[in-house]
């Protein structure tokens, strides 16, 4: 699976990323290069947690909607979904 990476330069010289089909997937870094490094890594964090919580649903047998867990309060409890300023990502 290929998603579409947004990369930009911002004003303050860094850079900012961000994956329209992950909602909330955020990075940045202070070139091209770590921005690109960081959103991978934010990629990864995501799919981990979406992952993790697809499996709970199919073992309680809850009918889910993709949707609904992108906003899940879960996907915070597991460290996605906030700023870390160390590793300059986000989701």
């Amino acid at each position: 699976m290929k998603d579409e990476i947004i990369l930009e330069n911002e004003e303050d010289g860094r850079f900012s990323a961000h994956v329209p089909s992950l909602p909330g997937c955020h990075s940045w870094g202070e070139n091209r290069e770590e921005t690109i490094t960081n959103i991978k890594e934010a990629i990864e964090g995501y799919l981990e947690v979406l992952k993790s919580r697809m499996s709970e649903y199919r073992k309680t047998g809850e009918s889910v909607a993709v949707e609904n867990m992108r906003q899940d309060d879960s996907l915070k409890e597991n460290g996605v979904g906030e700023s870390s300023l160390e590793n300059g990502f986000s989701c």
